[in-house]
């Protein structure tokens, strides 16, 4: 969970394996185009502390699952929306609150464009402009 770490540095690492489901989808809800589903693992590891002190052993870890649909906006921005699932391998401590080990949930969208690299793609194929 968000607050079972604190400190004024944080050192994160992930591990993620991700394989298609599905490629092609080519199925359309208003703006958005869906394209491909993928399922993921993945592993972290992490923890926040002071400058001045790193203890690896306080270090918090966890597994879990993501599903992740690739679609497109207006068929012209990426987005991906996911859903993953993480079970924590310690319990987490922060002062007095204990987290305990229990399934937690996420999902989000996330966006990846440039509009300078879209918009240059598109004057160089002017076909776009010509329609």
């Amino acid at each position: 969970p968000f607050y079972s770490i604190e400190g004024r540095h944080k050192l994160l690492g992930t591990f993620t394996y991700r394989f298609p489901l599905s490629r092609g989808l080519d199925w359309k809800l208003g703006h958005l185009r869906f394209d491909k589903l993928f399922a993921g693992l993945f592993a972290d590891v992490g923890n926040a502390f002071d400058a001045n002190r790193i203890d690896f052993a306080d270090f918090k870890k966890d597994v879990g699952l993501e599903l992740r649909l690739d679609t497109f906006s207006y068929n012209m921005f990426p987005t991906r929306i996911f859903v993953e699932a993480a079970f924590p391998l310690d319990v987490a401590r922060n002062g007095a609150v204990t987290y305990p080990r229990q399934w937690r949930f996420y999902g989000g969208i996330l966006f990846d464009f440039d509009l300078r690299e879209r918009f240059g793609r598109m004057a160089a194929n002017r076909h776009y402009f010509n329609e």
